[in-house]
C-alpha cells in the first residue's frame, strides 16, 4: 500500500483539477439547406453534395413512414440537436419513431455502419433511434455528437397523421473563448481555419482527443493541443487542469496513457511508454508558456519518477530494449519497429527535464544518462546512407524522433528525415500524430520552409479532399484506411491533427 502522503496529494491534484473545469460556451446555428449525395468514385470521400431545399420550404413538408432527409449546418460543430416535431391527421394514435444520424463526413450519413469489422467498439457509430409519443413536442437529444450533417428517417408512424419537422437547430459548445487571429501566409489561410475548427470541438472541459469517437484525454494528444492552444486560444488553465487529472490519477506509480472524468475522474487502464515521458515535455512546456514555476515545482518529483523508473525498466547498456506485453505507440503502423524511435522519445524526454529544472530553480542533472543514450542511439546511424536505420527498417519515425532529440548536427537531421521521405521503401508516417513530429522535428532544425512545405501538401491535402477538421487518419490515396479495419469507427475531428496551426505561428 502506498503511504498516506500519496493518496493525499493524489486527492489535492484531483480538488485542484476539478476547481479549474471551465466554463463551457454554447452558440446556437440553423442549417441552411437540405441536402443529398451521389456515389461518385472521383472523389476522394465517395460521394458528391448535391443541394435540395432551402430550410423554409423543408419547414413546410409534412412527412410519413419511410420519410428520409439530410439537414447541412456547413461546418463541423460538437454539440447537441433539437428540433420541433408536428402532427398533423386524424389523430396521434402511436409514437413516433425517428432514427438521426450524425455526420461528419458524407459516408457517416448514406452508408450503412453494419456489419463492422471494427476491433473498437461500434456504440460509436453516430446514430440515436428515438420515439415521440406526444405531439406536438421540442425534442432535445440529450447525448452530445460533432457533426456538420444530420440525417433525419422516419422509421415508423401511423397511417393518420403525419409529421413535420421545423427549428432544426444545432447547440455548439466548447471551452475555446477568445477570438483567434488568422495567419496571413498565402496558401495556408484555410488551412490554418480547419486547424484551429479543430482544436476548438475537441476543448471541453478537458482536451478531447475525438468528441465524436473516443472522448478521452490521452497524453499523447495533450501536448500537441496544448502547444496549439498556447499560440491561439490560451485557456492555459485547461491545460494546467489536465495535467493535475493525470498527476492525481497514477496507478502503481504510473502515469496512465489517458483518463476519463465522467461520472467521476477514472484511468482507462491503458499505459504508454512514450506517452509517459511526454508528461515531462508538456510539463516544461506548459511553464515555458505561462510562468506558472509553482505548479512545475509540484510535479517535478513526477517528472523524476517517471524518468527513474522508465529507465530502469526498459535501458539496457544505453540502448532502449522493449518489453514484452507494453506498448509502444508512436504511430498506428503494424510494420514500424519502434525501437530507435522510443531511443529518441528518452532523449527527448531527458532533456526536457533538465531545461524544467533550470526553469523552476531545482538541482538536477540527467548529463549522464544523455550521453549514453546519445551513445547508444548513433548505434542506429548509418553514416554512408545518411538515416538511422532500426533493425535494417528505414522509417520516417526513427528519424523524426532522432531529430525531436537532436543528437546530430541539425542539417544531418533534416538531411535525414528527407531522405526517408523521398526512400520509397521507407516506413511512412501513418497517422497526422506521426506526420506531427516528422514536422516538429524540422522545425527543430531550422528546416521551417521543408516543414510548412510538407504541411501544406498533408493538411492542405485533407482540405482537398474535403475535410472541414483535421482527421484521425488520412491517407492520401485511401479514403477507406482505418486503424479499426472499419473507417466509420475513424474520428473526423482529432486532437492530434490541430497543429498546423501551431507551425504557422512559431
Amino acid at each position: 500500500m502506498a503511504p498516506a502522503e500519496t493518496f493525499q496529494e493524489s486527492s489535492s491534484f484531483l480538488s485542484d483539477a476539478q476547481a479549474l473545469i471551465p466554463k463551457l460556451v454554447y452558440t446556437d446555428e440553423e442549417p441552411l439547406e437540405t441536402v443529398s449525395f451521389e456515389p461518385d468514385d472521383t472523389v476522394f470521400l465517395r460521394h458528391r453534395r448535391v443541394a435540395q431545399d432551402p430550410m423554409s420550404v423543408h419547414e413546410e413538408t409534412w412527412y410519413s413512414t419511410g420519410a428520409d432527409f439530410i439537414v447541412d449546418f456547413e461546418g463541423h460543430r460538437t454539440g447537441y440537436l433539437s428540433f420541433d416535431l408536428d402532427a398533423q391527421g386524424i389523430n396521434v394514435d402511436s409514437p413516433a419513431r425517428l432514427r438521426l444520424t450524425f455526420g461528419e463526413v458524407p459516408a457517416d450519413v448514406v452508408e450503412e455502419f453494419y456489419p463492422s469489422k471494427s476491433w473498437i467498439s461500434t456504440s460509436w457509430f453516430p446514430y440515436e433511434v428515438i420515439s415521440v409519443d406526444e405531439l406536438p413536442q421540442k425534442v432535445q437529444i440529450k447525448r452530445r455528437h460533432a457533426f456538420r450533417y444530420v440525417r433525419f428517417q422516419v422509421l415508423e408512424i401511423s397511417p393518420k397523421f403525419k409529421v413535420r419537422f421545423h427549428n432544426i437547430k444545432s447547440h455548439a459548445v466548447t471551452s475555446a473563448t477568445n477570438h483567434v487571429k488568422p495567419v496571413d501566409l498565402d496558401g495556408f489561410e484555410v488551412i490554418d481555419q480547419v486547424g484551429l475548427r479543430t482544436l476548438r470541438d475537441c476543448m471541453q472541459t478537458v482536451y478531447e482527443d475525438g468528441p465524436r469517437r473516443d472522448r478521452r484525454l490521452w497524453l499523447g494528444d495533450l501536448r500537441l493541443q496544448a502547444l496549439v492552444n498556447y499560440v491561439t486560444f490560451q485557456n492555459n488553465d485547461l491545460v494546467k487542469r489536465c495535467l493535475y487529472l493525470f498527476a492525481g490519477l497514477q496507478v502503481d506509480g504510473k502515469i496512465m496513457a489517458c483518463l476519463y472524468e465522467r461520472p467521476r475522474p477514472a484511468t482507462s487502464g491503458d499505459y504508454i511508454v512514450d506517452y509517459e515521458l511526454l508528461f515531462v515535455v508538456t510539463l516544461l512546456e506548459y511553464v515555458q508558456a505561462t510562468q506558472d514555476t509553482a505548479t512545475g515545482l509540484r510535479l517535478f518529483p513526477i517528472c523524476r519518477q517517471i524518468l527513474t523508473r522508465t529507465l530502469h525498466d526498459h535501458i539496457r547498456d544505453g540502448l532502449f530494449t522493449p518489453q514484452p506485453e507494453v506498448w509502444y505507440f508512436i504511430d498506428w503502423q503494424e510494420q514500424l519497429d519502434r525501437q530507435a524511435s522510443i531511443q529518441g522519445v528518452f532523449i527527448f524526454a531527458l532533456k526536457a527535464a533538465q531545461q524544467l529544472g533550470k526553469l523552476i530553480n531545482v538541482n538536477v542533472d540527467y548529463s549522464k544518462e544523455i550521453q549514453e543514450l546519445t551513445q547508444g542511439a548513433m548505434s542506429f546511424f548509418d553514416t554512408d546512407k545518411g538515416v538511422f536505420v532500426c533493425n535494417g527498417q528505414v522509417s520516417w519515425a526513427s528519424q523524426a524522433w532522432m531529430g525531436m532529440a537532436q543528437i546530430l548536427p541539425a542539417e544531418k537531421h533534416v538531411q535525414a528525415i528527407l531522405s526517408a521521405i523521398e526512400d520509397p521503401n521507407a516506413i511512412k508516417a501513418n497517422t497526422p500524430y506521426s506526420y506531427h513530429y516528422v514536422l516538429e522535428a524540422l522545425h527543430r532544425n531550422d528546416a521551417k520552409q521543408q516543414c510548412l512545405a510538407l504541411a501544406k501538401t498533408y493538411f492542405g491535402g485533407m482540405v482537398d479532399r474535403g475535410a472541414d477538421t483535421f482527421w484521425e487518419a488520412y491517407s492520401e490515396n485511401d479514403s477507406l484506411f482505418s486503424p479499426y479495419h472499419d473507417v466509420h469507427n475513424n474520428s473526423f475531428c482529432h486532437a492530434w491533427s490541430c497543429t498546423v496551426s501551431w507551425f504557422l505561428r512559431v
